[in-house]
């Protein structure tokens, strides 16, 4: 009877220590998917405010694109600054990419006569400007730009 007592006792523990064990591995698994969790939400928040971030700077920015016609196209952005105009943009572009930039003054504002080798008037063709794939309608000086504006100079047919 003693034995039969003591193995009853030993199984008890044993199927005791079993679940408290598997019962111990459950509680240790489930702070694990917690972590996980908050882990991929803080990523996620994370790789948001970085996005967040790029959104501000790119709305700091203005952008120039050139186009020379026969798939000749130059490209930059350049830091925006209060007050800037569309021919500030030209000028500090025509520097940086090492263009001749050839301009006359008038009593409407500073008309473009060449923007490196495309000179107005070369095969009925000048240049013109768009502010965010508008036509502009002042002279260069005279528009100014706000933070994201995209800039686009046009060698071509006028096509007023």
């Amino acid at each position: 009877m003693k034995k039969n007592v003591f193995i009853l006792l030993i199984l008890i523990s044993v199927l005791l220590f079993g679940c408290s064990r598997e019962k111990f591995s459950q509680e240790q698994e489930e702070p694990v998917i917690k972590d996980k969790v908050e882990t991929e939400q803080n990523l996620n928040y994370k790789e948001e405010e970085t996005q967040a971030i790029e959104n501000v700077y790119e709305a700091e920015k203005v952008s120039l694109i050139i186009d020379f016609g026969q798939e000749e196209i130059k490209k930059l952005e350049v830091k925006f600054k209060d007050g800037m105009t569309v021919f500030d943009l030209l000028q500090k572009g025509a520097e940086e990419q090492a263009l001749i930039l050839e301009t006359k003054s008038y009593s409407l504002g500073v008309f473009i006569e060449t923007i490196g080798d495309k000179k107005n008037g070369s095969d009925n063709k000048y240049w013109t400007y768009y502010v965010n794939d508008r036509f502009a309608q002042v002279a260069a000086d005279k528009f100014e730009l706000k933070a994201g504006d995209k800039v686009e100079w046009k060698f071509g047919e006028a096509s007023f």
